[in-house]
């Protein structure tokens, strides 16, 4: 595999540092970092934002 697994403890330790309570919102920074870690095991994904300041990551799964 290309890119290194980052231990499930950093990555929960990275999430929980970023800054998302509600209000005021802010999981942009949240469903970037997903993104940003998804892409580097090759899942493509797409932030969306279904209201203003209300983001997710969408993904689709893997085939191979």
């Amino acid at each position: 595999m290309a890119a290194s697994i980052p231990a499930v403890e950093n990555i929960l330790a990275d999430l929980i540092r970023l800054r998302t309570e509600n209000p005021p919102g802010g999981e942009t920074v949240q469903a970037q970092y997903l993104k940003d870690l998804f892409s580097r095991f090759g899942v493509k994904g797409e932030i969306v934002e279904p209201a203003p300041g209300r983001t997710s990551t969408n993904t689709l799964p893997i085939s191979g």
